[in-house]
C-alpha cells in the first residue's frame, strides 16, 4: 500500500512541472490556427494536426533531411528528449519556471509561424 501512495505522490510532484511544459511547447501552436495562415485551408489545418505531435522536434528534423518514417522518428524522440528535460528544468527551477517556459513559447510560437506559412506554399 506504501508503493501506491509514493507512486501517486510522485506522479503529482511531476503533475505541475508536465503541465508547464506542455503549455511552454505547445501553447503557441493554437495561434496559427486562430490569427495565421491555416484559417483557410481546410488541407492545411488537417496536415497541422498531424504535424502537431512532433512540432518541438519538427526543425531538427528538417535539419537532418529525414524522410517519411525517418522523419518521424527523429522528430518524435527528440519531441521526447526535449519535454523531459524541459520538465526535469522546470521542475527545479521552482517558482522561476517562467524564466524557462517563456524562451520556449516564444521561439516555439515563431517556428509554428513558419511551419504554417509554409503548408500555404
Amino acid at each position: 500500500m506504501r508503493e501506491i501512495a509514493g507512486d501517486a505522490r510522485g506522479f503529482a510532484a511531476w503533475q505541475m512541472p508536465l503541465l508547464r511544459t506542455a503549455v511552454a511547447w505547445w501553447g503557441g501552436a493554437w495561434l496559427p490556427l486562430l490569427f495565421g495562415p491555416l484559417t483557410e485551408c481546410s488541407h492545411c489545418v488537417q496536415l497541422w494536426f498531424w504535424m502537431l505531435p512532433v512540432c518541438p522536434g519538427f526543425a531538427p528534423a528538417v535539419l537532418c533531411g529525414a524522410d517519411d518514417v525517418a522523419f518521424a522518428v527523429i522528430a518524435g524522440l527528440v519531441t521526447i528528449a526535449l519535454v523531459a528535460v524541459t520538465a526535469v528544468g522546470m521542475r527545479n527551477l521552482g517558482a522561476r519556471w517562467l524564466w524557462l517556459a517563456l524562451p520556449i513559447c516564444i521561439v516555439q510560437t515563431a517556428i509554428d509561424f513558419g511551419l504554417a506559412f509554409a503548408f500555404r506554399q
